[in-house]
């Protein structure tokens, strides 16, 4: 079939959408969205892409060539020949961008599994009780932490569906793109090169789409697994503080580290605010731990 593949990119990015809309609510836990494990790459895909990456770099370098601007088929300007090496450019920089995602899949799905692990494993603390409340401020202060990256993880998700639906709709208006085009291809066979010089650039619109929503996937299996881990670090989290709460003894001197820790907290974070708007200023890049 003539359109089978921009059939096959909706129908893949409708399911996509549809994965990543499905939320579960986790005990403790914002709401994260579901998608398949982030360490399965079918081999299929990962031929695809790379199949995907040596012909846009082959057509890059051709369309590139000294004297390109002169040897375009009738009715080419140089505006098209612009949109197709851009869309050639963001073909190779997506699928960049996905092995990024999926080589970092591993190490995510070892720290999600020493997470489960630690917490299905741990029997209790080896000092008896009762606990000191500097180990309390510790455990709270943990848990603070990882409800703030639960939520980081929750609004990266909400943004990379909204950017699922925007692919899967240019996805349908490419479809109907393509169909024109395959329409004026049929009726002038011979125009000189035309048809199959804009089918060519059709294409490479189409593979940029497709690899912005196998990028977008990976990036919400990943988040999902951050998730996965975020929850059993969270149930671990709270039967310590539980038990660390029904037998809790503190002195003066516990009192005064935790307001000189509370103070360092601040003092730390104070700095970062203060970095962060002078990079702002200055537009050098920020990274806040």
């Amino acid at each position: 079939m003539k359109f089978h593949f921009h059939q096959w990119l909706i129908t893949f990015i409708g399911l996509t959408v549809f994965s990543a809309l499905t939320n579960a609510q986790l005990p403790d836990l914002p709401s994260v969205l579901k998608s398949e494990p982030a360490a399965e790459q079918t081999d299929d895909t990962a031929a695809k892409l790379q199949q995907w990456l040596k012909d846009a770099k082959t057509a890059f370098a051709r369309l590139n060539e000294p004297g390109m601007q002169t040897q375009l088929p009738p009715g080419i300007d140089n505006a098209a020949l612009d949109s197709y090496r851009r869309d050639l450019e963001q073909i190779i920089l997506g699928i960049s961008r996905y092995q990024k995602i999926s080589n970092a899949a591993p190490e995510v799905q070892k720290t999600l599994g020493a997470a489960l692990s630690a917490d299905k494993e741990w029997l209790g603390f080896t000092e008896q009780p009762p606990y000191s409340i500097l180990l309390l401020d510790e455990l709270v202060n943990q848990q603070d932490d990882i409800h703030q990256q639960a939520e980081s993880y929750r609004s990266s998700l909400t943004i990379f569906s909204r950017e699922l639906n925007s692919v899967q709709e240019a996805a349908e208006q490419a479809e109907k793109s393509s169909e024109q085009l395959f329409s004026a291809a049929e009726a002038n066979p011979n125009d000189g090169g035309t048809s199959k010089w804009r089918l060519d650039a059709d294409k490479a619109k189409s593979r940029v789409l497709a690899t912005r929503a196998f990028s977008l996937q990976s990036n919400i299996a990943l988040l999902n697994d951050q998730g996965e881990t975020a929850k059993a670090r969270l149930s671990l989290l709270n039967r310590q503080i539980k038990i660390v709460r029904d037998k809790l003894s503190f002195s003066e001197e516990d009192l005064a580290k935790i307001k000189k820790a509370s103070e360092e907290r601040k003092e730390s974070l104070r700095k970062e605010i203060t970095t962060s708007q002078n990079d702002k200023r200055s537009g050098e890049p920020t990274s806040v731990s």
